[in-house]
């Protein structure tokens, strides 16, 4: 899975509808059978976000890398608890 493009939501009321996802049976049942690895696979990827981000904040100098760069984490610093240096 890529999880480059995640979000971080803030305000369940404002962004979920309460209105039902419709997603296909099989896709659902792959789904439901895999969570824990989606799980532990974006938690992987997040600690590694914020580890990398928290490095170029330390050391400006350090390239950024595209999986940083482009990713809407950016935006979710704080909530993340990257102090900005």
């Amino acid at each position: 899975m890529d999880f480059v493009k995640s979000v971080l939501i803030t305000d369940s009321q404002r962004y979920i509808e309460s209105m039902p996802i419709q997603i296909r049976q099989h896709e659902f049942k792959v789904l439901q059978q895999h969570e824990f690895e989606i799980s532990k696979a974006f938690e992987k990827f997040l600690k590694a976000y914020i580890k990398q981000t928290k490095r170029i904040l330390a050391n400006p100098s350090i390239p950024k890398p595209a999986w940083c760069s482009f990713s809407p984490l950016q935006y979710f610093h704080k909530e993340l608890g990257i102090d900005h240096l």
